[in-house]
């Protein structure tokens, strides 16, 4: 969106981006504190769903059900979240076009983690 308003000012002349960077800067997604709280209490969650404390090793088909349809929302959650952090990192990603109003690059400390992961889509493609 900066990009578009950017093009569009210098063709026009027009003050239309600086306005919204500004609120754009306001807001609570612009930092990653939220995103990565999120990051951390999803993994957590997969590592309690997907990776139990072996207590009871003998689990009845049923228990077993119970689980594989409670970590379905749970991949879904991870891979929106991954996905969500993919894009932000893309459109943060340093510009050929920089200047004070740029967003500056998204560096997360785990960034190889996040590129490692397989996103398959939710929509099969046919």
């Amino acid at each position: 969106m900066a990009k578009i308003l950017k093009k569009y000012d210098k063709r026009t002349g027009g003050l239309l981006r600086l306005p919204f960077i500004q609120k754009v800067l306001k807001q609570p997604f612009f930092t990653t504190d939220l995103v990565s709280n999120l990051v951390k209490e999803c993994e957590n969650t997969i590592d309690e769903v997907l990776f139990p404390i072996e207590e009871d090793k003998e689990e009845t088909k049923e228990q077993k059900g119970a689980i594989m349809v409670a970590t379905e929302p749970v991949k879904g959650i991870f891979r929106n979240t991954v996905a969500a952090l993919l894009t932000m990192e893309e459109i943060r990603r340093v510009s050929s076009t920089k200047d004070h109003f740029s967003l500056p690059p998204l560096n997360l400390s785990h960034s190889h983690l996040i590129h490692s992961f397989q996103l398959n889509s939710p929509i099969p493609i046919l």
